[in-house]
């Protein structure tokens, strides 16, 4: 499992420090006016940022409690569990910035709120399921 760690790491890594760089040099406003490119470039950079490091954190937490088998090489399960992270994660993800766009799209309401979650929770539970 160690071959997912070290990529993961690095585009963690990079999307945080791409995503601070535009968070602090890119202006989200030229005049009066969203640039909607800009915004764009943070919230794609926020994605890749809070996928890859929420996966990370989960796989940590949920692989300590994996029960303990008597086989060598225990990389069937550990790589499903790292993919059942990244789904997780990317789902986390996609929701976040769906509510972000939507706050600066100013059509958020606690309703639409409401059905995106659930959106995302139905997709869950469909996938995991499986």
């Amino acid at each position: 499992m160690k071959r997912f760690w070290l990529p993961t790491f690095i585009i963690a890594l990079i999307s945080w420090v791409l995503g601070a760089y535009i968070f602090y040099y890119v202006p989200p406003k030229v005049g009066d006016t969203i640039a909607v490119s800009n915004v764009s470039y943070l919230l794609t950079f926020a994605f890749f940022a809070l996928t890859t490091t929420l996966t990370l954190i989960l796989y940590l937490i949920l692989a300590a409690f994996v029960p303990k088998t008597r086989i060598i090489y225990q990389t069937s399960s550990l790589k499903g569990l790292f993919f059942r992270c990244l789904r997780r994660s990317f789902l986390f993800s996609i929701t976040i910035v769906g509510l972000e766009i939507m706050h600066i799209a100013s059509i958020l309401t606690l309703i639409n709120a409401a059905l995106l979650i659930g959106i995302v929770v139905l997709v869950e539970i469909h996938f995991s399921s499986r």
